[in-house]
C-alpha cells in the first residue's frame, strides 16, 4: 500500500530562528533577569513554548532597531550595567 501520510522531521524555520534569554541576554549585555523584565516592561517580543521562554531573533532584531532598547536600556540600573560589565 501506499501511503500518502508524509512525515516532516525538518524543524520549523520559525523555531530554528528563537533564542533563550541567556542568548538575548548576551546579544545586550545584560543580566537574563533584565530580559525578562524589558519583556514584560517594554514588550520585548517572545513566545512561551511548554516551560521555556524562547524570542524569535529577527523579531528581536527589529525591536532593537527601533527605540524599544533605547527605552528599555534606559530602565536598566546603573549597577546591574556595572556587574554586568566585570563580569565581561
Amino acid at each position: 500500500m501506499n501511503s500518502t501520510k508524509t512525515t516532516n522531521k525538518e524543524p520549523d524555520k520559525f523555531l530554528i530562528e528563537c533564542v533563550t534569554t541567556d542568548v538575548v541576554a548576551m546579544m545586550f549585555r545584560v543580566m537574563p533577569r533584565t530580559i525578562e523584565r524589558w519583556r514584560k516592561q517594554h514588550s520585548l517580543p517572545s513566545i512561551k513554548l511548554g516551560k521555556y521562554r524562547l524570542y524569535h531573533m529577527p523579531s528581536i532584531r527589529k525591536w532593537a532597531e527601533g527605540d524599544g532598547v533605547i527605552q528599555a536600556y534606559r530602565t536598566t540600573s546603573h549597577r546591574e550595567r556595572m556587574i554586568k560589565g566585570r563580569r565581561a
